[in-house]
């Protein structure tokens, strides 16, 4: 398949996008903007998922049209944000955790589809929902440093007081 190089980079905003069934580059903008506002580094997160799930969807030879559309992004975008963003504090160790939850995250976006099919469902938010609770229930298993137990939040959030984002979290983990 052939790509652009712009085309990707705005793939990557509507992967964030996507999250609200929306795709639009302005919006995934606005959306990584307006998180931004709440947390920096969760802004970062579901940006930085949405570009390494496109790009890896794109060395893995997705379809562009969908590549294109952020569909490949969207449950990256989400599983990084938590990873991250929300349920591990910042530390090198933990970037890489959160690249390999993105991985994961693609292979499951393209299982749960492939499996859903036959019976005409879309996989929607399962992929995010199913690789992030892996890594919420791995955590404890870590380096006590790394990882915030639920009950708490993330260190990060309660010290600038970001608490809307971490109850928005729980509460897409708790509805999908």
């Amino acid at each position: 398949h052939a790509y652009s190089v712009l085309p990707l980079v705005e793939a990557a905003f509507k992967g964030v996008s996507q999250v609200f069934l929306v795709e639009n580059t302005a919006s995934g903008i606005i959306m990584v903007l307006a998180i931004a506002i709440s947390s920096p580094i969760a802004s970062a997160a579901a940006l930085g998922g949405s570009a390494v799930a496109t790009a890896l969807a794109v060395g893995l030879g997705a379809p562009p049209e969908m590549v294109y559309a952020g569909l490949l992004g969207y449950n990256a975008s989400l599983t990084a944000l938590c990873v991250c963003g929300m349920f591990f504090v910042i530390s090198w160790r933990v970037i890489g955790l959160t690249l390999m939850s993105v991985m994961l995250c693609l292979v499951a976006s393209a299982g749960v589809a492939a499996g859903f099919a036959p019976v005409g469902l879309p996989a929607l938010t399962f992929p995010f929902v199913l690789v992030t609770w892996i890594f919420v229930l791995i955590g404890p298993s870590l380096d006590n440093k790394l990882f915030v137990p639920l009950e708490l939040g993330t260190s990060h959030c309660q010290a600038a007081g970001y608490r809307p984002l971490l109850i928005l979290c729980v509460v897409i983990l708790y509805w999908s």
